[in-house]
This record gives C-alpha cells, sequence and structure tokens, in this order.
C-alpha cells in the first residue's frame, strides 16, 4: 500500500507537468541515441524504503535502468522511476497509440521482489486514473517475464488480477497502449516477434472493455503518458537481499508515438474460422455452377 500511495502521488506530480502543455494529438518519437530530448520532463524517482543508487537516463541507444536497493530487513525497499514525455498531451476525441521497445533480464534467483520496465497513461483530469503496461521478472510469480497490464481507478486495480491480464513472455520484445475515441476504449498489446497480441482492454467511460473505470474525463480530457521503471524488494522476516540492475539488465528503446491505432494479429482459432467460412461459400459457389 505505501508503495502504491506513493507512486500515485509521483503520477500526479509528473502529469501536471504534462497538464500545463499545450493540448494536442499524441506526435513523437524517440531512440535514446546519447541524450534525451527536449519532448521529456527531468526524470523523477520515489523512494519506498531506498535506493542505495538508482539512475534513468539515456545513452548507449537505450534508456537504460540501472539501480541498487538497499538491504534492510523487515521493511520493503526499492522505488520507482518515472519518465514523462511532456511536448504534447494524448486527445480523449481521436485514436492513437504509443508503443515502446523492452528488456527485463533481472537476474531473479536471489531477491524476494519484482523489477518492471513499460508505459504508463494517465488521466490529466485525475492522476490518480492509470493504465500501465509493463515487462515484469518478479520472484512471486512464476518462473518467467510477465508482460502485465491493468486499469487504475482512483488508485485502485479495477478487477480481478485475471482481468488486469497478463501473459508469459520472453526478455525483449515490443509493448503498445491504443486508444480507440469511438469507444472510449484502451487497450493493451504486447509483440514478441509474431505481431500485436492483445493483452487487456479497459474502458475509461465505464464500459467496452474486459475492466471496466469511469474516468470522468470531463472539461478540457486528456491523457498523459510516460515511461515507469521499478525494482522492489517485498517486505519479509528475511527480506534482507537488495536489488541489483547493471547496464544491459533492464532498458527500453524506440519510443514511439502515432495517430494510427494498433492492430491486433488474429488468433489461430480466428484464422480456422475464417477458412470454414471460406470453404463453406466455395462449396456453396460449386453448388451453384452446377444448376
Amino acid at each position: 500500500m505505501k508503495r502504491i500511495l506513493k507512486l500515485v502521488a509521483l503520477v500526479a506530480i509528473l502529469f501536471g507537468l504534462t497538464a500545463t502543455a499545450s493540448f494536442a494529438q499524441f506526435v513523437g518519437s524517440e531512440t535514446f541515441s546519447s541524450s534525451l530530448g527536449s519532448n521529456w520532463g527531468a526524470v523523477s524517482y520515489t523512494d519506498v524504503g531506498g535506493f542505495v543508487s538508482k539512475d534513468l537516463s539515456a545513452g548507449s541507444g537505450f534508456l537504460n535502468w540501472v539501480a541498487t536497493t538497499n538491504a534492510a530487513a523487515n521493511v520493503s525497499n526499492g522505488g520507482v522511476a518515472f519518465l514523462s514525455w511532456i511536448a504534447n498531451t494524448g486527445s480523449y476525441t481521436s485514436d492513437w497509440s504509443v508503443t515502446l521497445t523492452v528488456h527485463n533480464d533481472w537476474d531473479r534467483s536471489a531477491p524476494s521482489g519484482q523489477v518492471d520496465i513499460g508505459l504508463i497513461l494517465a488521466n490529466l483530469n485525475d492522476s490518480n486514473d492509470y493504465v500501465k503496461v509493463v515487462l515484469k521478472q518478479a520472484t512471486m510469480g512464476p518462473p518467467v517475464n510477465l508482460v502485465h497490464s491493468g486499469v487504475h481507478e482512483n488508485a485502485s486495480l479495477v478487477g480481478s488480477p485475471a482481468n488486469s491480464a497478463s501473459s508469459t513472455i520472453g526478455i525483449d520484445g515490443t509493448i503498445g497502449i491504443s486508444y480507440s475515441n469511438a469507444d472510449k476504449v484502451i487497450s493493451t498489446f504486447y509483440d514478441f516477434g509474431g505481431g500485436w497480441t492483445l493483452l487487456g482492454r479497459f474502458g475509461t467511460n465505464g464500459s467496452g472493455g474486459t475492466s471496466n473505470a469511469t474516468w470522468d474525463m470531463g472539461g478540457s480530457p486528456a491523457f498523459g503518458v510516460g515511461i515507469m521503471a521499478d525494482a522492489i524488494i517485498s517486505n519479509g522476516p528475511f527480506a534482507t537481499n537488495s536489488i541489483t540492475l547493471n547496464l544491459g539488465d533492464v532498458y527500453a528503446d524506440s519510443f514511439a508515438l502515432s495517430s494510427t491505432p494498433i492492430t491486433a494479429v488474429p488468433e489461430p482459432s480466428t484464422y480456422a474460422a475464417l477458412f470454414g467460412v471460406a470453404a463453406l461459400g466455395f462449396v456453396a459457389w460449386r453448388r451453384r455452377r452446377r444448376v
């Protein structure tokens, strides 16, 4: 709970910067070749129980997440890093998408905790409302990476863990968030070599998704987007390990904003159904020719 409250406070502060920018359609990209461009705000951090060191910065062609947490017993320790895009804001009345390449190869063998890197999208009228999609390494879960997303309203996760959506994947890939103006739904995606796969659908207007929230985006409704990363040791009587993230362990690349929504690749069952319909149509066509 302490971590959630501090994350919400951090999101509120950073998206407050975005809210002062001129309203426009999301547009732009970043390859993190050497240093951050002027479209980004300053990186901010929040400590849960303390970082020994932390750095989220561009260099060597990546946005590198390098950190070491403390090793105090009986307390959660670590924290969250956040980088907001402040060049413009995302429209509530038009379609758009944001994508990010991610890599998470944290060695999860010793500490009890988690390391995430990914995207976060917030309601600029109320930054307690947000959707995030991250590539996660966690010792408390299955022994694989997860890509995970969920919708939060007033800082609380909406829906059960199943509705917040998770799927096993690899250590490299691309994640995305897409917004549909027609139904006011935010969709999250991942692509690990086979094309975009739908992860979750989250209605911001109370309907349309697998989990739905009412974000009350009145007035001048808009979204803010950012990149988040964390390194958290779980609380416990023997939680005296620390997390160490070295250069090249966890990073992001190829951030891009577009007015084109993401389109998922159909599932194999969908292809089978389409093939079945085509086959029936072919049979009917042959019968008509014989008449």
